[in-house]
């Protein structure tokens, strides 16, 4: 359409050329009678008749002047006409079926060849003839078409329909419709936006590409995505999705008009258009979808392929190329475009590589699993591992998740690798535990792609029971996207995963859309926070920290930070009660077995399961609250103070008494007064569940509160809270 705009530039319609025509003789008419009167003047100045050598010179002129402007109006004329028979050719061979139509309807401009045939409909088009003569059997008035856009009639074919489409244009100066109609076909056409599918758009566009490349154009391929379809069609329901699809290729056939454009699955598009002027329309549609999603939920991500003269790659290839471009920048919130390039080229090249050489990897060990270690931050044992993946090639050297991961989801080959992966770890327990050591819990990492290419519930029960592993040994890590995707369907798979024992953990927790809304509709054991993006722990960044763990424990969740690096990170985390926390100040993951099993490599306590599940307990607990709160643990020889808040030790000093770690060895002395007090508030508690409260002076004068609860025993030890009330000072 653009191109065929650009060619009626030059055209005149009948009416104008009939303007023009009387114009250029009433200027011819005008300049000779001024000549005219001139030659009077000239005669009575010189006061004698006759023709003079002056008459004849303004007469000649005269002539010359009127013959210029008769032969400048013809040849206008004739340039016109030409023009109009080019552009009658060029809109009679148009694969577009098109029709121009005068904005009131009053005359119908021109009709081609492609949308007669359509109707099967060779009736002469004669000037003045209107739309509601001309085109009675549509059954949809003009005003009706441009109201609703987009309408499918019957044809003048048996079974057959037709879509119509109209879009407002110019028409030599004057306001018009531009009209297409399409073969509504559901081979061929989507019937939601009624735009071409993926098969009718790889067929056309080669057509199309070869006329681009003839006139020395520049073709572009775009692939657009709308993010988070399936979480906003759970959330609102299905018939305000499709609203949004519809909006979105009303939004693109506007934006680019006249180029191809396909729908080519749920909420993927396909655009082929000339890179002229592109980045001013990517702005235009980005601009109109921040419009129209106002509750900020979904995204539009588009990738772009330049087409060089020389490429001869197919229009398949070019799409997986825009794809490909779309997808690098799919998590990145900066960024809405993005170009294929080397880096993704070479991203391309590795999935090559990836898609013929991983089975042969698997099958040669150069898959390697790597543990980092996971830590309680009450006690700073090492409470678990995390299997990673990495890949030890000989062609392309020791390679990073990174480089194959993604490709291994874009081959769909994924599922070999996790299912790798778990078999490996289970077979690491194993191992570690007939040596006669203990093996921490190990958790691992699934792909969405995982849910689709296996069933993996009976892949996971089925390593842990090869290698006899307890189900409660394992963790499942799964990335909020992975359930915000499908969220029934994770559910049940969720359900069903803990229900036989396994832990099922939030990789990831808060990079999510709504992570909020994730912990609502799925019940985890626990949440992992990423601390990459809190590399400053400003005021802002403590309270988020602090809020997210406070909210998980009111409802009974875990607590886990990942990318720990730093102590003073780490110092916070324990502050605020976070359960766990992994990352390289405690440790890079290993591959060494020796090592797993005896904490060597990483220097920590190993902890046992049991001894897991009794600290946990005070995990749950509110480490933020402004209230004195101590933890400590006593194993009938020693007191240990494992947590006390700054409020805690405040009160303390407060009382002129010790700080945590001197008032625990005082209560582990026997010849202390404070020994004396820890023996009589174990002998008075009598139940375990229900608080010892004993009011003391301090050396101070101030009478204080103390407040002890033991919370869970394990073995010969036993897990206490202590709170201090100051009564009178």
């Amino acid at each position: 359409m653009a191109e065929y705009r650009e060619r009626r530039n030059g055209a005149l319609s009948h009416r104008k050329r009939r303007h023009y025509g009387f114009l250029a003789a009433g200027l011819t008419l005008s300049v000779y009678i001024s000549l005219m009167i001139i030659q009077d003047v000239v005669h009575l100045i010189l006061e004698h008749g006759g023709i003079t050598v002056v008459d004849l010179l303004i007469q000649i002129l005269s002539g010359i002047v009127l013959a210029l402007l008769m032969g400048f109006v013809i040849a206008r004329q004739m340039q016109n006409s030409s023009t109009e028979r080019e552009l009658a050719r060029f809109v009679n061979d148009s694969d577009e079926a098109l029709s121009v139509v005068a904005a009131d309807g009053s005359e119908v401009y021109l009709c081609n060849r492609a949308f007669r045939q359509i109707w099967g409909d060779n009736r002469p088009l004669n000037p003045g003839t209107s739309y509601n003569q001309y085109f009675k059997y549509l059954g949809i008035s003009l005003e009706d078409l441009v109201e609703k856009e987009e309408y499918v009639v019957k044809s003048t074919k048996p079974d057959q329909e037709v879509a119509l489409r109209i879009q407002d244009t110019t028409w030599e100066g004057e306001d018009a419709y531009v009209i297409r109609a399409i073969e509504y076909d559901m081979g061929v056409y989507d019937p939601l936006t009624l735009l071409p599918n993926s098969y009718f758009f790889d067929k056309k566009a080669e057509r199309i590409l070869a006329r681009m490349r003839e006139g020395n154009q520049k073709p572009v391929i775009l692939y657009y995505d709308i993010l988070h379809m399936k979480l906003f069609n759970a959330e609102f329901g299905y018939e305000e999705g499709d609203k949004i699809i519809q909006s979105v290729s009303k939004t693109l056939r506007k934006v680019y008009d006249g180029s191809l454009i396909a729908r080519l699955s749920n909420d993927h598009f396909c655009i082929l258009t000339l890179e002229t002027g592109l980045e001013r329309n990517l702005r235009l549609v980005q601009e109109t979808m921040e419009r129209l999603d106002s509750v900020k939920r979904l995204e539009l991500k588009v990738g772009i392929c330049r087409i060089a003269p020389d490429d001869e790659s197919t229009i398949s290839a070019y799409c997986d190329r825009a794809r490909m471009a779309m997808d690098h920048i799919r998590h990145d919130e900066n960024r809405y475009f993005c170009y294929y390039d080397e880096d993704i080229e070479k991203k391309l090249e590795d999935i090559r590589f990836i898609n013929e050489n991983f089975q042969s990897a698997l099958d040669n060990h150069e898959i390697l699993v790597y543990y980092q270690p996971v830590v309680r931050t009450l006690t700073g044992s090492l409470s678990g591992l995390e299997a990673l993946a990495r890949w030890k090639s000989p062609e392309l050297g020791f390679l990073q998740p990174g480089r194959f991961i993604s490709a291994l989801e874009s081959t769909r080959q994924i599922h070999l690798l996790d299912r790798y992966i778990v078999r490996e770890s289970c077979k690491l327990y194993r191992n570690v535990t007939d040596r006669g050591y203990n093996c921490p819990s190990i958790s691992f990492n699934l792909s969405r792609l995982d849910f689709q290419l296996c069933d993996v519930y009976s892949m996971i029960v089925e390593a842990a029971d090869c290698f006899n592993v307890p189900h409660n040994r394992l963790r499942i890590e799964l990335t909020e996207d992975i359930i915000e995707e499908d969220v029934e369907r994770m559910r049940r798979e969720i359900r069903r995963l803990r229900a036989d024992g396994f832990h099922v953990w939030i990789d990831g927790f808060g990079r999510g859309h709504d992570s909020i809304n994730t912990l609502k509709n799925i019940e985890v054991d626990a949440v992992k926070i990423d601390m990459r993006p809190i590399k400053e722990l400003n005021f802002r960044a403590k309270r988020i920290l602090e809020s997210t763990i406070r909210m998980a424990k009111s409802i009974g969740i875990e607590t886990l930070a990942e990318a720990v690096e730093t102590e003073e990170q780490y110092d916070f985390l324990k502050s605020i009660g976070c359960e766990k926390a992994q990352g390289f100040l405690f440790g890079k993951p290993d591959e060494s077995e020796a090592s797993v099993g005896q904490s060597s490599q990483w220097k920590f306590k190993n902890e046992q399961y049991d001894e897991g599940k009794y600290y946990h307990t005070a995990g749950r607990m509110d480490f933020a609250a402004q209230t004195p709160l101590g933890v400590y643990e006593a194993n009938g020889r020693r007191v240990k103070f494992l947590f006390a808040n700054d409020a805690f030790r405040q009160a303390l000093q407060d009382t002129g008494s010790l700080n945590p770690e001197a008032l625990a060895n005082a209560l582990s002395d026997p010849q202390s007064s404070e020994h004396a007090v820890y023996q009589r508030a174990k002998m008075e508690l009598g139940r375990w569940d229900a608080p010892y409260i004993r009011t003391v002076t301090t050396g101070k004068g101030a009478l204080i509160q103390y407040q002890v609860k033991e919370i869970n025993s394990y073995k010969e030890r036993h897990l206490y809270s202590a709170r201090l009330h100051t009564i009178v000072r």
